[in-house]
């Protein structure tokens, strides 16, 4: 694992035309939680390529739902590069606020 930092990140999101007018907010992923926030907790999930916003967002259907490709240009000070994740048994991370999934199984760990 590493710290590294990102300058002018592109990324992608299709928001549905209800949360168009807000695609700051992550209030949508908070009515349910989802892979990487708890309910109640606002989070952005954001793709490094618009293909992978739009297979996201179309989830295995035939048809395109109507969406907004929304891009977003991000600075990240901090962040922990998980290249090297173990592939059995666990890491400990400082998560002071608890917002990390405690189930670490269904965090990411790249195929060897």
């Amino acid at each position: 694992m590493k710290i590294i930092a990102y300058r002018n990140l592109a990324c992608y999101r299709l928001h549905t035309p209800k949360w168009a007018i807000a695609p700051m907010s992550g209030a949508g992923a908070a009515t349910q939680g989802g892979r990487a926030n708890r309910k109640g907790l606002e989070a952005l999930y954001l793709s490094l390529e618009p293909a992978t916003a739009v297979a996201e967002f179309q989830q295995g259907s035939p048809f395109l739902p109507p969406g907004l490709l929304v891009s977003y240009s991000l600075t990240l000070d901090l962040v922990l590069y998980t290249d090297q994740l173990p592939a059995h048994g666990s890491i400990t991370v400082n998560d002071p606020r608890g917002d990390l999934p405690k189930d670490q199984s269904s965090w990411h760990r790249p195929k060897s």
